[in-house]
């Protein structure tokens, strides 16, 4: 939570040097317990009584007893004592959910003092309400006259949530033009928007406007590490103005702007890489997962970054590895030299999350695999887990000595496993579809059998790969994390009807026809053309 700057501030600053964490709640605070400083706020003398409140706040949501007496404090005739409540509630969090309407009604009585209605706003953001009343007094507060009002309405409408946050978001884009003069306004503008996430992507416009022409190096920082969080492919504007911070002095200004050049990828990202390649050999793990992250979302475009991520496959922490495994799997054949490095993170030593994209890596580059053949039979008949042996049967799909290196016969064996689990049938499915392509009319009857299956099988979708996404804590670029989510397509029944095709004559059966006539009915166009076009080559 962020504190009121002001006097107030400056007094917590100073307790906290001999009280401790800010953040830390406590039994007590300066030896006295909570029950001795609530009745301190029943003394005559407003400095004793402002003290009192300040260290309830304190003792954080360890103090929710005191909220009922502290909202009687709201009322206090002297605005130090309130002030300190108000603050005091909000550091008491949601726990102090109760007092948000009083809050409300001090945010929008002008007759308050300005420190009165700033420390309101605050506390609205601490106790994260989730009040469109609240939601919308915070928004109006935007406008008021006095920055530190203007500031922690801006810090709390980051915390406080309602249904439909579009007037949040507009809200807090306004005070990102110029018209604002303040600066930390401007900076906690842009860090409620990245605290908002995937909603706030409509002030991603208003973030670049800013940054375009804004000189405060902290302000900077905030809009930078907020478009980590916001932008994507297609905000191609964004890309054109971070491509210039690319060159900042600041280290972590240069860092988040490449990070979120990656996030929206492709070439519009490309300057970046230079700075990502620096940031995989970063001496903070974090860092080095980051740039790989945002590699990956480059793609083919990254080939430079090869030997980057070749020798951070070799890093001692697990998310550097499996990251630099996916950008290497995106990157495609450029990545060709990637090859042997790959084979060794299939290890059955190594973590599963690695071995499953090192083994995507080698299907995706998908040339010069003959010199890891054996790696790829061992795990397509040993290892433990599926996902890693679909990977593996991708990447024997495409041996150019099919029949010759072995990949047929192993996967024929897969056909014949008898382990019924959504994943087993799924590994007898591509077993199937891969021999199909590759073998055509010489392709096993019991691959029909197995197509006929997976036809049937509603729940399939397509697999298109995996999405990267980086993000950072709002606050600074080495805060954070980087996540990776399988991106499914639509129904993937379709490359079943395309397979079963491949098979012609081999795969003309009474079964096989109705179902691939059944198939040519249907609403899919993918499924519907290629069960038409499986039927002509079949019926020949």
């Amino acid at each position: 939570m962020r504190r009121p700057t002001g006097t107030l501030a400056a007094l917590a600053a100073g307790l906290l040097l001999v009280g401790g964490s800010w953040f830390a709640p406590a039994a007590e605070f300066l030896g006295k317990s909570l029950s001795e400083w609530q009745k301190q706020l029943d003394s005559k003398d407003p400095s004793q009584r402002r003290s009192s409140a300040f260290a309830i706040g304190k003792m954080g949501a360890g103090a929710a007893s005191a909220v009922p007496r502290l909202r009687q404090s709201l009322k206090d005739e002297e605005a130090s004592v309130v002030d300190a409540a108000a603050y005091a509630l909000g550091e008491i969090g949601p726990a102090a959910a109760d007092a948000v309407p009083d809050l409300i009604a001090l945010l929008e009585a002008q007759d308050k003092s300005a420190r009165v209605r700033r420390s309101a706003a605050f506390a609205l953001g601490g106790i994260r309400a989730r009040n469109a009343g609240a939601a919308r007094a915070l928004v109006k507060a935007l406008d008021d006259s006095d920055a530190s009002v203007r500031q922690n309405a801006a810090w709390a409408l980051g915390h406080v949530r309602m249904e439909n946050p579009k007037i949040i978001v507009e809200g807090l884009a306004e005070r990102l033009s110029p018209a604002d003069k303040d600066p930390l306004v401007r900076r906690d503008a842009a860090t409620a928007l990245g605290a908002i996430g995937a909603d706030a992507r409509k002030g991603v416009p208003a973030l670049v406007s800013c940054l375009k022409d804004e000189k405060d190096a902290n302000v900077r920082k905030a809009l930078v590490y907020t478009l980590v969080n916001l932008v994507g492919p297609g905000d191609d504007a964004a890309a054109d103005v971070l491509k210039n911070v690319l060159a900042d002095r600041d280290p972590e200004i240069m860092l988040a702007a490449a990070l979120a050049m990656g996030n929206i990828g492709g070439s519009k990202a490309e300057p970046a890489i230079a700075v990502l390649q620096l940031a995989l050999k970063d001496g903070t793990p974090l860092v080095r997962s980051q740039a790989a992250g945002a590699l990956s979302n480059i793609g083919p475009d990254a080939a430079p970054a090869v030997p980057d991520l070749i020798r951070a496959l070799e890093d001692s922490e697990e998310k550097v590895r499996g990251a630099s495994a996916r950008a290497l799997s995106r990157i495609g054949p450029k990545a060709e030299a990637a090859i042997p490095h790959l084979a060794r993170r299939m290890d059955p030593k190594e973590q599963q999350s690695v071995r499953i994209y090192a083994t995507e890596a080698l299907s995706r580059i998908g040339v010069g695999l003959d010199t890891v053949v054996p790696e790829l039979l061992r795990v397509v008949k040993d290892d433990k887990d599926p996902l890693v042996r679909q990977r593996a049967i991708w990447a024997l799909g495409r041996i150019k000595d099919f029949e010759g290196s072995g990949a047929a016969k192993a996967l024929e064996a897969v056909l014949d496993e008898k382990t019924t689990d959504r994943l087993s049938k799924l590994l007898r499915y591509e077993a199937a579809r891969y021999l199909a392509f590759a073998l055509r009319e010489k392709t096993p009857v019991k691959a029909a059998d197995v197509l006929l299956e997976m036809l049937k099988d509603d729940e399939l979708k397509v697999y298109q790969g995996t999405d990267t996404k980086v993000t950072t804590t709002g606050t600074e670029s080495t805060g954070g994390n980087t996540t990776a989510n399988p991106n499914l397509g639509g129904d993937a029944r379709w490359f079943g009807a395309e397979a079963l095709g491949y098979m012609r004559a081999a795969a003309n059966r009474p079964d096989v026809i109705r179902a691939l006539e059944e198939a040519a009915k249907s609403t899919d166009p993918k499924m519907r053309d290629a069960a038409k076009e499986a039927l002509k080559r079949i019926k020949g």
